[in-house]
């Protein structure tokens, strides 16, 4: 079947994908920049041969699906540039049917995102296993910080007032549940963001000297010589300028390492969407309401 060398090929890109994402935290952007020609080559050399418009059709769809999505989840710091550049191609390349639910790519995108909550579940677990006494000590410093000591208490506040609305107020017993859930969510909330950023501080966050920084790397200080703004946390990733100029500014003895997030590679997370998604041709969601 001619889906079945696309899938195959999708498949084969994603396994080299996730090697170097692992590896090396990116996957570099030649690599996705060739996913998205094979695969706006691929369905327009079967539309030429075939004499049929559905596969370059197809193709264009899907990629500019993926445009959005991947532009939506880099935008908002959910994935790096080389997750959203991958499934652009991966966009490109499996293209995009009717009806939705039975086309494959969107299969594979709904179970990306069951794959990904499981996987950077389990990814936090090890690295919080892992840098325990390191994450115990940020754990402890940021339950000092005045800033979320006060949120704290006024979410405890919060708390308060639910409570005394499930209690004393004549309301429906289903309103009170949710209530008590909202008011229960919302203080636990509060440790759960300092957990995660006692992981991220022990285990995401790291100095590293500028001729080791790659485009696209996220900058957690500002970083100014002699008064001059460089880079910094505001933007979306370095560039490549900047990296040069770091670099220059590191030759003079100005400046030595630069603190960097590394997020966690989810390129792993496409690769168990995409097996579970060719084994099965379905969505997970569909074990929990059939």
């Amino acid at each position: 079947m001619i889906i079945d060398f696309f899938i195959i090929t999708a498949l084969i890109a994603i396994v080299i994908g996730t090697y170097t994402d692992i590896k090396t935290r990116e996957v570099p952007d030649w690599f996705n920049y060739s996913l998205i020609a094979i695969g706006i080559g691929l369905n327009l050399i079967y539309t030429i041969i075939y004499s049929d418009y559905s596969y370059i059709l197809k193709g264009l769809t899907g990629l500019g699906v993926a445009l959005a999505l991947g532009c939506f989840m880099y935008y908002t710091g959910q994935w790096g540039g080389g997750d959203s550049k991958m499934i652009f191609g991966l966009g490109a390349m499996l293209g995009l049917g009717f009806p939705l639910l039975d086309d494959f790519f969107v299969k594979f995108l709904i179970n990306m995102f069951f794959a990904g909550a499981l996987y950077v579940t389990v990814w936090t677990i090890i690295e919080g296993i892992r840098n325990r006494k390191k994450i115990g000590r940020n754990f402890m410093k940021l339950m000092k910080d005045d800033k979320l000591r006060r949120l704290r208490y006024y979410s405890g506040g919060v708390v308060i007032l639910g409570l005394a609305v499930i209690f004393f107020i004549d309301i429906p017993a289903g309103i009170k549940i949710i209530f008590a859930f909202m008011s229960v969510f919302l203080y636990s909330a509060n440790y759960l963001v300092i957990v995660i950023k006692a992981i991220e501080e022990a285990s995401m966050i790291k100095s590293v000297p500028p001729e080791k920084l790659t485009e696209g790397d996220w900058i957690v200080e500002e970083v100014k010589v002699g008064g001059k703004y460089i880079t910094g946390p505001k933007e979306l990733g370095i560039k490549k300028d900047q990296i040069k100029k770091l670099l220059k500014y590191k030759a003079e003895g100005k400046i030595k390492t630069v603190k960097v997030k590394y997020g966690i590679p989810f390129i792993p997370s496409f690769l168990i969407a995409m097996i579970y998604t060719t084994i099965a041709d379905d969505i997970v969601l569909f074990l929990f309401i059939r």
